[in-house]
């Protein structure tokens, strides 16, 4: 759709690539882009794809224009990294900032306000919660790797590199997976085991 080979040196299409097909969006996050002068602190930006099609009645339905643009992330979503869809909606993973009490599972409704899901394991910080996926019992699954503090922007990590489990009826967060190096992406297969 896109590609800034030759034009920029900024990784923008990194993570996440939630596609809304009733929008017709794609959302992707970007690497680390680092500040271009002291005074500014690296960020991650969300990238809307808006995709123009050719006229679906007629039996086309090829795309012919790309809209593309670069969001700083809603309030709350400190450094976002993988989404998925949700609801009507996308949950997006905030790695967090170097203060406490920040990152996590956040979900930003279409056109609305991002609600915090979980922040926290037992009132310990995430390291940098990394992807998520949505079981089909509704179970939010995610991955939380120390990339945050080793890429300098995340405090110290109080817990294990770790896979948790969280039920957003019950509110329950539970650890299903850990010994893993550096967990990252997660998916499940069609029959979920």
């Amino acid at each position: 759709l896109l590609s800034t080979a030759g034009t920029s040196n900024n990784p923008f299409f990194h993570e996440a690539c939630v596609f809304r097909p009733a929008h017709d969006e794609v959302y992707i996050t970007s690497n680390l882009l680092q500040a271009t002068s002291s005074s500014n602190f690296p960020t991650i930006l969300i990238s809307r794809v808006k995709l123009h099609r050719t006229d679906r009645l007629s039996g086309e339905n090829n795309v012919h224009t790309v809209e593309w643009a670069k969001m700083r992330p809603p309030k709350g979503i400190d450094m976002p990294n993988g989404g998925v869809n949700y609801e009507d909606g996308i949950l997006f993973c905030a790695q967090g900032s170097a203060q406490a009490g920040t990152g996590g599972i956040c979900y930003m409704p279409g056109g609305g306000t991002p609600i915090p899901m979980v922040t926290n394991f037992h009132g310990r910080d995430f390291n940098s919660v990394n992807d998520v996926v949505v079981a089909a019992d509704g179970a939010i699954w995610f991955t939380d790797p120390c990339y945050g503090n080793e890429q300098d922007f995340r405090q110290r990590p109080k817990l294990p590199n770790q896979v948790y489990r969280f039920d957003p009826k019950t509110g329950d967060v539970r650890v299903v997976a850990d010994g893993f190096g550096r967990p990252n992406g997660i998916c499940f297969s069609p029959d979920e085991k």
